[in-house]
């Protein structure tokens, strides 16, 4: 089964259509793990296309476990 990574991504960026800077909070899913520099690349270009901003700058990000808490399996 492939492992899937989701995170918590809050970035600035300038909306396309008023021009004023805008900050959000998304939660992504990604393939691979944040780890590097051209994975920020790559969620900063993803940003730019799905939400009509530019100039995009992430600030902070951080790894969720899942979108919904697992039910709990005992023996």
């Amino acid at each position: 089964m492939e492992e899937k990574h989701h995170y918590h991504v809050f970035y600035i960026g300038l909306s396309n259509q008023t021009g004023q800077q805008v900050q959000c909070t998304l939660t992504i899913l990604s393939a691979m793990p944040i780890q590097y520099q051209s994975d920020l690349k790559n969620i900063k270009a993803y940003i730019e296309t799905n939400y009509n901003v530019s100039d995009v700058a992430i600030v902070n990000w951080m790894p969720l476990l899942g979108l919904e808490r697992a039910e709990s399996k005992c023996n």
